[in-house]
């Protein structure tokens, strides 16, 4: 598909004051119904899963489940396309061993609703619950602002997605046609465990910048929470029920505080570098690859990075604001020298030296600068443009300590 034709989602969160607990309990029902019909037909073939998915197993499911359901029949499809959504994320999780051979349970409350079941006019959505009987009506006040700022104008019926409606809020999302804005250069990018290095090139005005945000409040945040966890398991190991309790409340609050800070530190990085493309490393499985060594260590160090949550925040954003996300192979890019091509057997200590050139600059650095270069022979270009302004020290923004993180108190 091409990048001008992409269609970029955004969700904005609502809160409501309707109660729709007990349509929301009959739409779980109908879902986890639809659910144990599509898992009871399911057929086995060298213990792979094989869905059913005919037309007329289907037109089947769908009169079964009409027989049940005394709301707008839309919700009826909505429920079957989120049992299979279901079904094939668990058959893809077992087929990686990551999954049990049981059925899926549902365990959150919420009720996908289908563009056809809505109508928006003048910043107020009205959602069908039962046709020409019972409308649930939701002022986006609160949130249209934002949204005519992201998308430029103000919004239509055609810029709405689906909605989820939870008990006590709604999950409003939006799309908009990927535009492509003109670029001054790239970021080569590398996500490390304490800092996220980047190598700026200014194409118009032949300038190479290194910059490097300090993002150990990130893993000072992990361990925190690790100890924590530690603590709890320790003490509580005879009282299971209440261990459990205790591990998704702090679990739920370290995924809280990252996520915060990452969203804050991605959305500063665009704003302040939309004109510019972003390149990464490739690190797709990247913990399931680095989890098949038996050193305790390295899993521990291995569970405190954020690779992924990083680039996906910083691609989504770029996309939205109009710049391109690019991925390459992230082989040997702190082993190679940038100058020679000469790779180094062992990665040991902060500073790269190269023995066949001499050349010697900090490892992240190098990686940055390689990364940068597989970047440019994707286009036939090798190698950096000659510079007279290039920039070897970096520029440290310390997220870390600086005004982001004062509110930000470990509990």
């Amino acid at each position: 598909m091409q990048r001008n034709s992409l269609r970029i989602v955004k969700a904005y969160k609502l809160k409501h004051s309707h109660d729709i607990s007990q349509f929301i309990t009959d739409y779980l029902n109908i879902l986890r119904y639809a659910i144990w019909f599509i898992w009871n037909d399911i057929t086995w073939k060298n213990d792979k899963p094989i869905i059913p998915s005919t037309r007329d197993f289907k037109r089947k499911l769908r009169n079964e489940l009409k027989s049940r359901w005394c709301y707008a029949s839309h919700y009826v499809d909505s429920a079957i396309k989120q049992a299979y959504s279901i079904l094939k994320s668990w058959r893809k999780r077992y087929s990686k061993g990551k999954a049990e051979k049981r059925i899926p349970v549902i365990k959150r409350r919420f009720v996908r609703v289908k563009s056809t079941l809505f109508t928006y006019s003048d910043g107020v959505i009205k959602v069908t619950i039962k046709p020409y009987e019972e409308y649930l009506v939701i002022g986006l006040s609160p949130i249209i602002d934002r949204i005519s700022k992201d998308l430029g104008r103000y919004p239509c019926k055609s810029d709405f997605g689906e909605l989820i409606l939870k008990d006590n809020e709604v999950i409003v999302t939006v799309r908009k046609n990927f535009t492509r804005r003109k670029v001054k250069g790239f970021i080569a990018w590398d996500v490390n465990l304490r800092t996220l290095d980047g190598l700026k090139v200014d194409l118009e005005n032949n300038v190479i910048e290194w910059i490097r945000f300090d993002v150990s409040y990130l893993y000072h945040v992990h361990r925190v929470y690790e100890l924590k966890r530690r603590k709890i398991q320790k003490k509580l190991h005879k009282k299971q029920k209440l261990m459990r309790r205790l591990l998704r409340k702090y679990s739920r609050r370290e995924s809280s505080r990252v996520n915060d800070y990452l969203h804050k530190l991605t959305i500063f990085i665009v704003r302040e570098f939309n004109e510019y493309d972003h390149i990464f490393e490739d690190l797709t499985h990247i913990k399931e690859r680095i989890a098949s060594t038996r050193s305790r260590h390295v899993n521990r160090v291995n569970a405190k990075h954020d690779y992924r949550k990083i680039q996906k925040m910083i691609e989504h954003k770029a996309l939205w604001s109009g710049c391109q996300v690019y991925y390459v192979k992230p082989h040997y890019t702190s082993r190679t020298c940038p100058r020679c091509g000469f790779k180094v057997k062992t990665r040991v200590g902060q500073v790269f030296k190269c023995p066949r050139c001499n050349f010697e600059a900090d490892r992240q650095f190098v990686a940055v600068w390689n990364i940068a270069m597989k970047y440019l022979q994707m286009w036939g270009i090798r190698g950096l443009p000659e510079s007279p302004q290039r920039v070897m020290t970096p520029q440290t923004l310390c997220w870390g300590k600086g005004e982001l993180n004062k509110n930000h108190k470990i509990s």
